[in-house]
């Protein structure tokens, strides 16, 4: 009373500062684990890789946000403060009297009981209405994100009516509190510690999740503040009236903010959601900025793949390698690789069963998958070096490997692992025991495209073979084969498959039976650059392409009539150096314009006739097709700088 408007001015802005704080104190919370939620949700639910895109916190961001977020608070109080400035302070205070300790009445006991039946009822859906959940009173039904839905909305409505009915009987103040830190800590604890920890697999975060996840961590810190602003405004009033100049505001501002709860409230809130969208932008932006180089290092190195129709011209001192050196000083290296794939000729198809049994079925037990070679040159490179060459990603790996668990698997790690499967695969005395595992069930009539799994896409998923009984011979001992590495998904690791290698005498193919060992990473930039089919690129589903391929070590790739020349040069045999896929680093970044130009080059100098590399080879039938690597993920980038963008806006 008696205080002039400048006073009461001052008091309106500082009251909105310390709404502002509050607010954004849960604002800054809510941003930082939503935000790294979103950035790994966005990461596993687009392909670049869960374990290559981590969510980034930059400081120097949060701290602006906050700061813009408060002077916002304080530049929007200044027109309500000046006309407060011209309201009778008398009555302005009257409304401080009002108390919060009332009990509640029986209809809001009643809408309780109502919403802890439903709270119940949602959390016996895990493991008693639906069996296909584990019961919440057990630890397995803790661990996956669908049983983590029931138990986010239960909770929530199970703690809302015990609130509820506990203020009939106790202060709606310490009933409204333990709903608020109940409901505030479900979701906290989710994000925070459940995803960590306890739920091996993130890739299937749904929106609603996350939705209801935010929404009970707003309602939780609103509530909490709503039912708390007594106590916290005498606090903040003890703090002001001890400091010069600002005592008389101190003691006015924090009973203006307590004396108007819904207002104060709803204030509190608005700062909350308003900086948790600032915030999450703050960790969304570096980490969508990080994540092109994040697939830059997945990459290995590699910027462009040039495929030509027909392997390269076998010619003495011509060699389509050489030539892509001459295009562009920028190239730095160049790996040619071979592949093949048989399109009608079922004799170079894959076998899933002995060819060699009475039980064979060549309707059935036949599989029209393509082949590659990999040689220790083209990964491993020079021995003597530090650096690999070209050490690609796998997410399955041959027995032996240490495997540790997935949450704490890290990208050192899985390039570890990685190289040492590598090693197993161009030993060619290592072998690995087949397992009772089979495609069956994938292949029956009654199976489409939608039964299939297709969680081999979600990159790095543990021991797959832990418990899988091994296969054994009708002596009982344990079969064991030479291994192959796949990028197809329908190949279950383990699988004993049989390679058609060269002719026999008879005319038929000689099979040799091989052990799936290693499957490589479907999901890091873009999935290994010789399959041509990428789920996760979009575009037309092409179910012969999504096959794969079977990758053979140099060894074993040399007893073939169709990588070599296991029966001679005929019209399908390979020279060594006769490549028909080619694997480019640049200087450049992976995203830069100029990788363009190099790939225009390219097609231009193979595809132009009588020049270029069609004169050399004295045949015009040659075509180069050129992939940037940038755009087998620019699609899911783009996704990310889109999301961006709306929550910036």
């Amino acid at each position: 009373v008696g205080e002039n408007r400048r006073g009461i001015t001052t008091s309106i802005l500082i009251e909105n500062m310390f709404q502002g704080i509050i607010g954004g104190i849960f604002g800054l919370i809510g941003g930082l684990g939503f935000g790294q939620t979103v950035a790994s949700y966005l990461a596993s639910m687009f392909g670049t890789g869960e374990l290559s895109v981590q969510p980034i916190v930059s400081q120097q961001v949060v701290i602006l946000s906050v700061l813009i977020g408060v002077a916002l608070g304080i530049i929007t109080g200044i027109l309500p403060a000046l006309r407060a400035s011209r309201v009778n302070i008398v009555e302005a205070l009257r409304g401080i009297k009002v108390t919060f300790e009332e009990k509640s009445g029986r209809n809001l006991v009643l809408l309780g009981v109502v919403a802890i039946a439903g709270g119940v009822l949602v959390l016996l859906i895990n493991g008693v209405i639906d069996k296909s959940y584990e019961a919440i009173w057990l630890t397995e039904g803790w661990n996956t994100l669908d049983e983590w839905r029931n138990i986010l909305i239960g909770a929530g409505l199970l703690f809302s009516g015990l609130g509820m009915v506990l203020s009939r009987f106790i202060s709606r103040v310490k009933a409204l509190n333990i709903t608020a830190l109940a409901v505030w800590g479900a979701p906290v604890f989710l994000f925070v510690v459940a995803m960590g920890d306890w739920i091996p697999d993130i890739s299937g975060l749904a929106p609603d999740i996350l939705i209801i996840g935010v929404a009970e961590i707003v309602i939780g810190s609103v509530l909490l503040i709503s039912v708390n602003l007594p106590p916290l405004m005498r606090a903040l009033r003890t703090l002001l009236v001890k400091m010069r100049g600002v005592k008389g505001v101190g003691q006015i501002a924090p009973a203006l903010i307590s004396s108007h709860k819904t207002r104060s409230t709803l204030t509190f809130a608005i700062f909350a959601v308003i900086l948790t969208l600032n915030v999450t932008v703050a960790t969304l932006v570096p980490t969508n900025l990080s994540s092109v180089i994040e697939t830059e290092d997945d990459s290995r190195g590699i910027d462009l793949i040039v495929s030509l129709n027909i392997p390269e011209a076998n010619i003495t001192g011509l060699s389509y390698v050489d030539e892509l050196y001459k295009i562009d000083s920028h190239i730095t290296d160049v790996i040619g690789l071979k592949t093949y794939k048989s399109i009608q000729d079922y004799q170079r198809y894959l076998a899933l069963a002995d060819p060699y049994s009475s039980d064979f079925e060549y309707e059935t037990d036949l599989l029209p998958l393509g082949y590659g070679e990999i040689t220790s040159e083209q990964i491993r490179g020079n021995a003597t070096d530090a650096e690999w060459r070209y050490d690609f990603y796998l997410s399955s790996f041959p027995d032996g490997i240490n495997q540790p668990p997935v949450p704490d698997t890290t990208d050192v790690q899985l390039n570890e692992m990685s190289r040492l499967a590598w090693e197993m695969f161009f030993n060619k005395s290592y072998t690995m025991s087949a397992y009772n595992v089979s495609l069956a069930g994938l292949l029956s009539e009654d199976r489409d495209l939608s039964d299939i799994d297709f969680t081999s896409f979600s990159g790095y998923n543990g021991h797959e073979l832990e418990g899988v009984e091994l296969l054994r011979d009708e002596n009982g001992s344990v079969i064991e084969n030479p291994i192959v590495f796949t990028d197809s998904f329908i190949l279950p690791l383990g699988l004993q498959v049989w390679v058609p290698m060269n002719t026999s005498e008879s005319g038929f193919p000689a099979y040799q039976a091989f052990t799936i060992a290693g499957r490589l990473d479907s999901q890091r930039a873009g999935g290994f650059p010789l399959s041509s089919f990428n789920l996760l690129g979009g575009g037309d589903f092409d179910f012969r392409e999504a096959l794969g391929n079977i990758y053979l070590n140099e060894y074993w790739a040399n007893q073939t009539s169709y990588l070599a020349e296991a029966d001679g040069v005929t019209t399908t045999s390979r020279a060594p150096n006769q490549y028909n896929k080619f694997l480019i680093k640049t200087t450049y970044a992976m995203d830069d314009q100029q990788i363009q130009h190099i790939a225009q080059a390219i097609e231009e100098y193979t595809n132009t006739d009588n020049e270029g590399y069609r004169s050399l080879a004295k045949d015009d039938f040659y075509v180069a097709s050129t992939t940037i690597l940038y755009a087998k993920v620019e699609s899911s980038l783009e996704m990310v700088q889109r999301i961006v963008s709306f929550l910036q806006i």
